[in-house]
C-alpha cells in the first residue's frame, strides 16, 4: 500500500508569530482525501499513517531550521521520505504544466495536491542529513539572459569559470580517494553546471 502526502502552507509561518496551518492532500490506493491542518497535527498524521512518501515544494515551509529538519528525520517512520518536488530550474508551475497537472498557483490544495502527484511519478529529490553521500553542485549562480555578441562573450567567461572550479574541486575528490558520480550541463564555452555527489567512505 503507497501513500503520499503533498503538503502546502496555507497561512501563517514557521518564522513568525502566527502557527502555520497546512494544505494536506493525501494519495492512497487511487484515492484522494484533503484536509487543513496545524504543524502538530501534521506530524501527528504523519507518525499514525506512515506515509511512503511526504511532498513538499519548499521544506522551508514547514521547518524553522536545519535543527528543527533533523528533529522532524529522526522521528518520523523510518520507511517515510521527505522529498522535495522543486528546485531552482524547476517551479512547481512549470513541473505541473509538463506532467498534465491544472493548478491554480494562489490555491495551498492545488500546490499540495501537485506536489503529492508529483513525488508518485518520481520527481523530486529525497532530504536527508544521515545519508552517507555528500552532494556537491558548481553553477553560476544568476540567469546570463538574452544579448548579443557582448552577452555571448561574458557567457563564455562565466562558463570557463564555472569548468575550471569544477575541475579544481573534483581533481581534489579524486586525489582524496573517495568514489563519486557526477553530471556535467555544457554551456557556450565551459559548463553550466556540474554536480558531484560523493561517497563519504572511500572506495
Amino acid at each position: 500500500m503507497s501513500v503520499v502526502y503533498g503538503v502546502d502552507i496555507v497561512s501563517g509561518s514557521v518564522h513568525g508569530k502566527i502557527k502555520p496551518r497546512y494544505a494536506v492532500v493525501v494519495l492512497e490506493n487511487g484515492k484522494e482525501f484533503e484536509k487543513i491542518v496545524s504543524r502538530s497535527k501534521l506530524f501527528r498524521m504523519i507518525k499514525k499513517n506512515k506515509p511512503e512518501i511526504i511532498a513538499v515544494d519548499n521544506i522551508y515551509e514547514v521547518f524553522r531550521d536545519r535543527e528543527d529538519l533533523i528533529f522532524f528525520l529522526k522521528n518520523i517512520p523510518s520507511k517515510t521520505k521527505l522529498v522535495q518536488v522543486t528546485d531552482r530550474e524547476n517551479s512547481l508551475p512549470s513541473l505541473s504544466k509538463r506532467f498534465g497537472l491544472k493548478i491554480n498557483i494562489r490555491n495551498p490544495m492545488d500546490e499540495a495536491r501537485a506536489c503529492a502527484y508529483l513525488a508518485s511519478f518520481g520527481m523530486g529529490s529525497e532530504i536527508s542529513v544521515f545519508a552517507d553521500k555528500t552532494r556537491i553542485t558548481v553553477s553560476r549562480n544568476r540567469s546570463l539572459g538574452k544579448g548579443g555578441w557582448r552577452q555571448k562573450k561574458y557567457g563564455r567567461k562565466v562558463h570557463n569559470a564555472v569548468r575550471e572550479v569544477y575541475k579544481e574541486i573534483r581533481e581534489k575528490i579524486v586525489e582524496a580517494g573517495f568514489d563519486f558520480v557526477e553530471e556535467v550541463k555544457k554551456g557556450y564555452g565551459g559548463i553550466s553546471r556540474g554536480v558531484i555527489i560523493v561517497n563519504d567512505k572511500k572506495g
